[in-house]
């Protein structure tokens, strides 16, 4: 299974709001039908307040009662994320969002909730005004010696956020043991992968510790360093379909190679980080660079139509049935007609 971040701050559009798989608990919060039969179930109950919530704030209130009243309920982690959720990115309260989970852990004594609170605070702190704070949580929650590989992953992409570079730089070290293919193996012993996945999933890991320890070093100055964990990750990291790293490798390679004073180069990475790997951050500082440093070609949408020309992944021929059950050759319509290929999968 690919390397995944337990616990992390994360946030679909969606996710958790209605509650609809959510065992939560809260009191009544007088949104009940008089005639309807109470109901004993908080589950129930705090579900059904949030589907009538109709503002951020409202739905924060139903939370902030159950965080209250039911500091050790079996869900107070999903609670207390979603609750920062709202508080974070619906009403711009970052420093609200982490008061919140402070006074949760006040009220929270079980080991395994406190442990499910801390991580949804390690997401909060995932900036460089909490840079500290983040060290110190960090230390509180860890020992490098009972660390995995995702822990410490999880932790240095926070840190790395934060800016935090020292722990970013003691992270990569302590995880190099188990950056390896045979690692890789050890982790998963029933996995049933094949050889060829397991070898590409332990240089993967290699991949991304070389990514963050370069990003580290070009953010202390060390460009030369830099470039050469880069050109390391790059070697290491598994492609998309796209063939551009599913991380932010040529982000930072691109801004790096920009403080260099490689601008063609930068823009390029950066560029392709954009169109192939779904980088906004990427997109929107490469948009920037071409303004400030205008090409051969007339716009931004040009340069990154010859980019699309230049690196796109070409599709093999292959031959498929048309509408009117003819049989077609994709390499006989390459150049010559717009072709659209539909896929349905039936449920």
């Amino acid at each position: 299974m690919p390397d995944v971040t337990r616990f992390r701050y994360r946030r679909l559009a969606g996710t958790f709001l209605l509650l609809g798989c959510l065992s939560l608990l809260g009191p009544a919060i007088g949104l009940a039908d008089e005639e309807a039969p109470q109901i004993d179930d908080p589950a129930v109950r705090v579900e059904q307040a949030l589907k009538a919530a109709e503002t951020p704030e409202e739905q924060l209130a139903v939370l902030k009662t159950f965080l209250k009243d039911y500091p050790n309920h079996e869900q107070m982690g999903q609670a207390v994320d979603h609750a920062a959720y709202l508080l974070s990115k619906k009403l711009d309260d970052t420093d609200g969002a982490v008061e919140l989970v402070h006074q949760q852990l006040q009220r929270t004594d079980n080991p395994e909730l406190v442990a499910e609170i801390q991580h949804v605070l390690m997401g909060l702190y995932n900036r460089p005004a909490y840079g500290k704070e983040l060290e110190a949580l960090v230390a509180e929650m860890y020992t490098l010696e009972s660390m995995s590989y995702v822990d410490h992953l999880t932790v240095i992409k926070t840190a790395a956020a934060a800016e935090a570079w020292t722990l970013v730089d003691e992270h990569c070290v302590a995880a190099r043991p188990a950056a390896t293919v045979e690692a890789f193996a050890a982790a998963y012993p029933d996995h049933g992968f094949s050889e060829q996945y397991i070898e590409a999933a332990g240089k993967n890991r290699q991949g991304l510790l070389d990514t963050y320890t370069g990003w580290s070093a070009a953010n202390r100055g060390d460009t030369k360093a830099a470039l050469k964990d880069f050109e390391r990750a790059h070697e290491h990291l598994r492609p998309s379909y796209l063939g551009v790293p599913d991380n932010e490798l040529y982000r930072y390679w691109g801004e790096t190679l920009l403080t260099k004073g490689d601008v063609d180069k930068g823009l390029e990475k950066l560029a392709l980080a954009g169109i192939f790997g779904g980088d906004d951050v990427a997109y929107a500082k490469a948009e920037e660079t071409f303004a400030d440093h205008p090409g051969k070609v007339a716009s931004f949408e040009d340069y990154l139509w010859k980019l699309r020309t230049k690196h796109g992944r070409k599709v093999e021929d292959f031959k498929a049935v048309d509408y009117e059950d003819q049989q077609q050759s994709f390499d006989e319509l390459r150049g010559k007609k717009a072709t659209l290929l539909a896929f349905w999968f039936p449920t």
